[in-house]
């Protein structure tokens, strides 16, 4: 089934989203562990979801929280349109 133009461009926003979004959290995991002892730094590799509250704690006036959870939303939101793109919640 060949996928629509709408389709690929919902692929390419959302996965552009997605990519910043990761951009952006490995960016304030190396700012985070600017400011943490050698023992209580974050994995550049296992980060959890409290990498934002944490930045945001270490950074108040930092925008990189607010991106990061913006680019994560436009993913969230991308996604059912793709669903829909694809045809998914038509009745045949």
């Amino acid at each position: 089934m060949p996928f629509s133009a709408l389709t690929i461009a919902i692929i390419a926003i959302g996965g552009g989203f997605a990519f910043t979004a990761n951009m952006l959290a490995l960016a304030m995991v190396d700012q985070i562990n600017l400011k943490l002892t050698e023992k209580e730094r974050i994995s550049q590799w296992a980060w959890d979801l409290t990498v934002g509250r944490k930045h945001k704690r270490l950074y108040p006036e930092s925008k990189l929280s607010f991106l990061f959870g913006l680019c994560w939303i436009s993913v969230v939101v991308c996604f059912p349109i793709l669903l829909w793109s694809m045809g998914f919640f038509s009745r045949r």
